[in-house]
């Protein structure tokens, strides 16, 4: 059945070390950085499961499964205060995907899962994406809201088999200008994104 599937990596602008933010261990899986989601009901994030025995930040595709990836950043809200307003003044960001080397396939035209005449590099600006947001409230009445810039890869036309994978791999950079300054940011994250059914 065909899913609306997100890859959600969030900014890291504690530090100007160029990694987007890790994934926390100890929060919840649908609140988390460089995860694979699907949308459930009300909006609610639900975790895809990953590629058997790989990584968390792995997934499996399926034919006509829509892609997007959402960058985005968390921000505190106390109990009472407005929702804030987005502390992104400029972002250039760009996807690439492609064919992995050593997948035991022939060599072939097809880098991407995307199909027909494929597109492997995909690029979006804060002008260009759309802005999502998702607030989660806590205990103790605060919450975290988090802005999402979503950039969409398209729709999975071509998909392998258990006994013919395809499998691909995704590099991420994004270039964020905030009133603290500007951040860049790469990710070569080894995502295994496999289309075995």
């Amino acid at each position: 059945m065909p899913r609306q599937i997100n890859f959600d990596i969030l900014f890291n602008f504690s530090g100007r070390n160029g990694r987007f933010l890790d994934r926390d261990p100890n929060a919840n899986d649908d609140d988390n950085s460089r995860f694979w989601t699907s949308a459930g009901a009300n909006g609610v994030r639900v975790p895809v499961p990953p590629i058997l025995n790989r990584r968390l930040d792995s997934v499996t595709l399926g034919t006509n499964d829509t892609v997007t990836v959402r960058f985005g950043y968390k921000q505190r809200v106390r109990r009472g205060d407005p929702m804030p307003t987005p502390i992104v003044q400029r972002l250039d960001a760009a996807v690439t995907i492609g064919r992995r080397l050593d997948d035991g396939q022939p060599p072939q035209n097809i880098a991407s899962p995307f199909g027909g005449v494929p597109q492997t590099v995909f690029v979006g600006s804060l002008a260009t994406m759309e802005l999502e947001t998702q607030q989660d409230t806590d205990r103790d009445g605060s919450s975290d809201v988090t802005f999402f810039y979503k950039l969409p890869l398209g729709t999975v036309t071509e998909a392998g088999n258990s006994a013919n994978p395809s499998q691909y791999a995704m590099m991420i950079g994004a270039n964020v200008q905030t009133a603290n300054g500007s951040f860049s940011f790469g990710h070569d994250p080894e995502i295994d994104v496999g289309t075995e059914q």
